[in-house]
């Protein structure tokens, strides 16, 4: 009631605007009642928590001067890096919207996620899929949360391109705690496991978008992968090989910087809590396992 009450206060000098009230569960249907009713050509989704810059509405617009184009999305960063939980939340944004977009953007014409927090869609690309975003279902069980990858991927499915505006930004708040921080982490993650094997299981990413097809493949190997190297450290602990420790310990630190190096070079202090980036690192590959084998949990 006190969010109706903003919006009302908001309409006053917006009468464009128009406000839905659902009573409907559940944020699929919600999105799904806005985006039937609208009319533009280019739909916006954006989560409540996202702050646009003045001119970030006509970078987002520009891709779709390509009709080919279905879907757009931006690069995000954290308003306000004042714990660490936010601090490693935009590590791991700007890992993944420096470095894997930009691969993924370069490399074809599809991308993992339009992220829920802004995506914009052609309006004739969006609605024929709504309702099977609406009514997604995993193994026989309804999907709630993850609508953004099951849009981004139903839309490409389509024969619709993405693209990915790198010099757009749009701020968000980030989780407070890092209880919070990694419960998103097994929620998101989750959602990304189930939207790749569908992808995946799709014959349009293997004959149109190999490249994507080729980074959800190395990101189902990559968690098992990266825990050789605790294991490792364990055992030569308990061998008692302790120069292979301390190698092995800053060779985890060296590597991780020049990882997020692009992340490095416009937030420096950030190298300070490094030891903490190195084992929410490991934190979240458990958590990767451990998703997967707990794959249809809504």
């Amino acid at each position: 009631e006190r969010c109706i009450e903003v919006f009302k206060d908001f309409a006053k000098n917006n009468h464009q605007a128009k406000l839905i009230v659902t009573t409907k569960p559940g944020k699929r249907p919600a999105l799904a009642d806005g985006i039937k009713v609208a009319t533009s050509e280019i739909v916006a989704l954006v989560d409540s928590d996202t702050v646009w810059d003045e001119d970030s509405r006509a970078g987002m617009l520009a891709p779709f001067i390509d009709p080919l184009v279905g879907g757009v999305g931006t690069r995000q960063d954290v308003l306000e890096t004042d714990t660490l939980a936010k601090r490693l939340f935009n590590i791991h944004l700007d890992h993944r919207y420096f470095d894997e977009m930009p691969f993924l953007a370069r490399s074809g014409n599809a991308l993992t996620c339009l992220s829920g927090r802004t995506a914009l869609y052609r309006h004739t690309a969006i609605i024929p899929v709504v309702d099977e975003m609406v009514n997604e279902t995993f193994w026989g069980k309804h999907c709630i949360s993850g609508e953004d990858k099951c849009l981004t991927r139903l839309v490409q499915a389509s024969g619709w391109h993405t693209r990915y505006q790198m010099n757009v930004c749009v701020r968000t708040h980030g989780m407070p705690k890092l209880s919070s921080f990694f419960k998103q982490q097994v929620r998101w993650i989750r959602n990304s496991w189930r939207s790749d094997l569908k992808s995946l299981a799709g014959g349009w990413i293997w004959r149109r978008e190999k490249m994507l097809a080729f980074h959800m493949v190395d990101r189902f190997i990559q968690p098992f992968t990266l825990m050789f190297g605790p294991i490792y450290l364990v055992l030569s602990i308990i061998w008692g090989q302790w120069l292979v420790v301390v190698v092995l310990i800053v060779w985890w630190h060296f590597s991780r910087a020049i990882k997020i190096y692009p992340h490095l070079r416009h937030r420096p202090a950030d190298l300070l809590i490094l030891p903490a980036y190195v084992l929410s690192s490991y934190i979240i590959g458990l958590i990767k396992i451990y998703d997967l084998f707990t794959l249809n949990e809504q």
